[in-house]
């Protein structure tokens, strides 16, 4: 699931709530699932997971991977953080959405531009040039060191994410194994705590070891040969870095493992309790009932609409009006004399230009197609999501560019060197 509603692949309300009311036995173990017989065994990798952590999009009908890549991962695994700990409560707590985000933002963004403030004014108040370079060079490595704290922080929380994932994956396979005992938790900790690749998965540039395991494949069977554009494209890129650098997969920021452990998590859950948003972490049961109600009465009231929409809608537009009014003071104030009323102006056409479609496209014309929830989304999600790829797409295409022309360079230069000493001693031979 993306940050969309679901509303194309949504199955009636009512199954779902009587989905929901079913009880899993063991962490989404039903009944039905604990028989191994009812179930197709899968093949096994390190630390249990049924999934390689560089399988990504090899079945089309699956939408999470996307997630697993976009903002480096961090929507991803929050989701999963959530669905791990708020249905095993012993392992931890999950925090809501409002307090982990302010949290996050107060600490990982602005304690860094506090610190880049105030250095700015302190070497501002800074006449001699010896005692500002001095300062403005303990100023560096005490913004060079928060950066390196904040990044073993979060290393630090999603390999203790992983390790409980494991933990819980384990105690799975002994329990349908029938292998329940008095010693079975320490068997467990010894085999988690015996995968080297826990503390490869997470790091900010890592070689995760080539994941499959001989100890865990029971049975493989082919699965259906899906694939999709994303799917070939993806396996084409993988092939020059997955794998072929001394056996290992190499991964920027855990996206992979990020994206291993939310297949896993949704293999484990029943599917009635992953249909939650991301960030917000709503229920889609909690507001589509209200969606429902509004197409079934024909209820074209904007009002109605804006009631009808979920948290997660909600924030974005929060979001974007916060964003708006802090433009218009910035304009206003004058720090900057590129960005002023008229530029303000422009960024104000941009966004008129595309509610201008969106009237008649979606509320004009297909008002109960599809739902102003959803149309929130995907528009909060081509600003937010699809920008963010761009730009990192557009930074790593540069830079491969600006490696290939350095070696061209180089090697011109080195070519224009050898013929210029192999003429001047042709020349001196004669």
């Amino acid at each position: 699931m993306t940050l969309a509603s679901i509303e194309t692949e949504m199955p009636p309300l009512s199954s779902i709530i009587e989905q929901a009311e079913v009880e899993p036995t063991n962490f989404g173990i039903s009944a039905v699932d604990a028989n191994p017989s009812a179930n197709t065994v899968r093949r096994r990798y390190y630390g249990g997971f049924s999934t390689s952590i560089c399988q990504f999009f090899d079945d089309p009908r699956r939408r999470n991977d996307c997630c697993a890549l976009a903002c480096l991962g961090v929507l991803s695994s929050d989701r999963t953080r959530h669905l791990m700990y708020d249905h095993q409560p012993q392992l931890s707590t999950s925090p809501s959405f409002k307090r982990l985000w302010a949290t996050r933002l107060g600490v990982n963004v602005g304690l860094p531009i506090l610190l880049l403030m105030l250095g700015r004014i302190v070497l501002k108040y800074i006449d001699d040039k010896d005692t500002k370079s001095q300062v403005s060079t303990i100023l560096s490595i005490a913004f060079i060191a928060l950066i390196v704290l904040l990044q073993l922080l979060a290393y630090k929380a999603r390999v203790k994410t992983r390790t409980d994932l494991m933990r819980l994956i384990q105690e799975k396979t002994f329990l349908e194994g029938g292998e329940e005992g008095p010693d079975t938790t320490e068997r467990i900790e010894h085999l988690i705590h015996g995968q080297n690749s826990i503390r490869h998965a997470h790091g900010c540039i890592s070689g995760h070891p080539k994941d499959e395991n001989q100890d865990f494949i029971n049975s493989p069977l082919e699965d259906e040969n899906r694939s999709d554009l994303c799917t070939k494209i993806w396996n084409f890129s993988r092939s020059f870095c997955c794998g072929s650098f001394c056996g290992c997969w190499i991964q920027c920021c855990g996206m992979c493992a990020i994206g291993q452990e939310e297949r896993e998590i949704n293999q484990m859950l029943p599917r009635p309790q992953q249909m939650i948003d991301y960030i917000s972490f709503q229920p889609y049961v909690e507001y589509y009932s209200s969606i429902q109600l509004l197409r079934q009465n024909a209820n074209g009231s904007l009002t109605a609409h804006f009631k009808a929409l979920s948290e997660l809608s909600k924030l974005l537009l929060r979001i974007l009006i916060s964003f708006l009014l802090l433009c218009f003071l910035y304009s206003l104030l004058d720090f900057n004399k590129n960005f002023t009323l008229a530029n303000l102006l422009v960024l104000l056409a941009t966004f008129g230009q595309a509610f201008f479609i969106l009237y008649f496209v979606h509320w004009k014309w297909h008002r109960f197609d599809l739902s102003l929830d959803a149309v929130v989304k995907y528009f909060g999600c081509g600003f937010l999501i699809s920008v963010s790829f761009a730009m990192v797409y557009e930074i790593l295409l540069q830079t491969v560019l600006a490696i290939v022309g350095a070696i061209v360079i180089v090697v011109e230069i080195l070519a224009d060197g050898t013929a210029e000493k192999l003429s001047n001693k042709d020349l001196s031979d004669k």
